[in-house]
């Protein structure tokens, strides 16, 4: 009789535990505790520098104060104890390098630019010991410019022409050397050097015009290779001293590089895709262009149009098995044909937007998809969880407002 009453209540027993423990085993949640659990035994740091110039000559001094912060909390790291700061010039080559203490998150000191260094783009970065199990993209870099006096003499002012040769990029500078009053120096002699990504390209010999201008021309053999650089050039002056000018190459063409982004990171079917649009011109700056969408078939989806530096937005609704190209005008009148991205047959779309108090997120999802559990939304900065809904997957839209008062300034 015992042994007929312990089995069904053993049986009862397992049955609730088991219960218990599938409502409890939630992956997602357990996820969150494993992301919690890393970022409380491996903090992430940041660093700030503040320099006391936006530009510097050689020989001066560059003074730096250093912030060092724990990125979850904003507040003063106390992980590190001593930070390093480092001069790198254009060829990635570490000139100098500082170690300072780091008090309560703060640290500041200098080093002096010795006079053998080259003018041109330099970069400060700034790193602790920590930060580089996370990586040099985690390091704080910023480019300034370091000059010479002695070139502050000499002022160069460069036009550039391109054309192609075949498969080549061809590029004629017209560079015009001034002193700082504008008056041209004449008749004086010029040794040159082209270096596109650090290799010598071209290089040669030219006497300076009245109006003070030289004209030179190289080609560009690997343009998918070398794509910026500088001309070196050295003027000869009257009382033969030599004055060296770096010259920027930003481009050897001017071929305008067009992208499309889906919103949510990819295209799905049958649904209403946002896409952003870029373009950038060879130089690095944004170029306003028009065209429209067509599918394989030749048929005219949608049409698009940049508003500001080259970026805009258009809508395209994706068919199963259809690709889209965009026949893309640019402004001088040339066309060009841009594959758009591959729409996946299942997925989600995710779209924000900022409506007065609240930013308000929208999940679409394909009918594939509807009724096959909850579907979880994740806001988070610097790792720290801001917000979290659950919500049916019965509809193919989901709407939810997130409270602008509950997040923090920054990139969500």
């Amino acid at each position: 009789m015992k042994y007929r009453l312990f089995f069904p209540v053993l049986a009862l027993f397992v049955l609730v535990c088991a219960l218990g423990y599938k409502a409890d085993d939630d992956p997602f949640a357990a996820l969150l505790k494993k992301l919690e659990s890393y970022l409380e035994k491996y903090p992430q740091e940041k660093v700030h520098i503040h320099l006391d110039k936006p530009y510097y000559a050689i020989g001066d001094d560059i003074w730096v104060k250093a912030y060092v912060m724990n990125a979850q909390t904003s507040a003063p790291s106390t992980i590190s104890s001593a930070i390093y700061i480092e001069l790198i010039n254009e060829k990635d080559s570490i000139k100098q390098q500082i170690k300072l203490p780091v008090i309560s998150g703060l640290s500041w000191g200098d080093f002096k630019l010795p006079d053998s260094l080259n003018e041109g783009n330099y970069r400060i970065r700034a790193y602790t010991q920590w930060m580089k199990n996370a990586g040099s993209d985690f390091f704080f870099d910023k480019t300034i410019k370091i000059g010479n006096s002695w070139s502050n003499s000499v002022f160069t002012s460069t036009n550039y022409a391109f054309s192609k040769q075949d498969a080549d990029e061809k590029v004629n500078a017209n560079i015009k050397f001034t002193d700082k009053e504008g008056k041209p120096y004449s008749a004086n002699s010029v040794e040159y050097q082209v270096r596109l990504n650090f290799r010598d390209i071209a290089k040669g010999k030219a006497t300076t015009n009245e109006q003070g201008e030289i004209d030179i021309s190289f080609i560009n053999k690997q343009p998918e290779l070398y794509k910026s650089g500088n001309i070196i050039a050295t003027l000869t002056l009257p009382d033969k001293k030599k004055i060296i000018k770096s010259i920027p190459v930003k481009a050897t063409s001017n071929n305008v590089d067009v992208q499309f982004f889906p919103e949510s990171g990819n295209m799905v079917e049958g649904l209403p895709n946002k896409i952003g649009i870029k373009a950038v011109n060879s130089s690095g700056l944004g170029e306003d262009i028009s065209g429209v969408i067509v599918d394989a078939e030749g048929l005219e989806i949608n049409k698009f149009a940049t508003q500001h530096l080259g970026m805009g937005t258009l809508v395209i609704n994706p068919q199963p098995g259809k690709l889209y190209y965009a026949k893309v005008k640019f402004k001088d009148g040339s066309e060009a044909k841009v594959n758009l991205p591959r729409a996946m047959p299942s997925g989600y779309i995710i779209t924000v937007n900022s409506t007065g108090d609240n930013i308000t997120a929208k999940i679409l999802m394909t009918a594939d998809l509807v009724g096959k559990g909850e579907v979880k939304l994740l806001t988070q900065h610097n790792g720290n969880v801001l917000f979290l809904s659950k919500s049916s997957s019965q509809k193919q839209i989901i709407t939810t407002n997130i409270p602008k008062k509950d997040l923090p300034a920054g990139i969500i």
